[in-house]
């Protein structure tokens, strides 16, 4: 189990420094996807409008992101250091 938090936990921290360094991009090609009209799903824009999660389209909300999941991220490697601290033991 620790294994798969860890794993978790660096992807998570991966793509919160990826979203970090090109915000500007993101935050471009999200605004031309939802310009563009397609949907990736049948009603794809009624479930982001019930649910509150349409793509941000401004880089100050992609960044601001990027540190809630850097964060999460790290959150989750302290866990799994403190899990396996307890399972050694200590």
């Amino acid at each position: 189990m620790i294994i798969y938090l860890i794993f978790f936990s660096l992807i998570s921290v991966v793509y919160g420094v990826w979203s970090m360094l090109r915000p500007a991009k993101i935050a471009q090609a999200n605004k031309e996807f939802i310009d563009s009209g397609e949907e990736a799903y049948f009603e794809q824009r009624r479930s982001w409008i019930a649910y509150g999660t349409t793509p941000p389209t401004e880089p100050a909300e992609i960044t601001r992101r990027g540190q809630k999941e850097i964060a999460f991220g790290i959150l989750g490697l302290i866990l799994a250091a403190i899990f396996y601290a307890i399972d050694q033991g200590a």
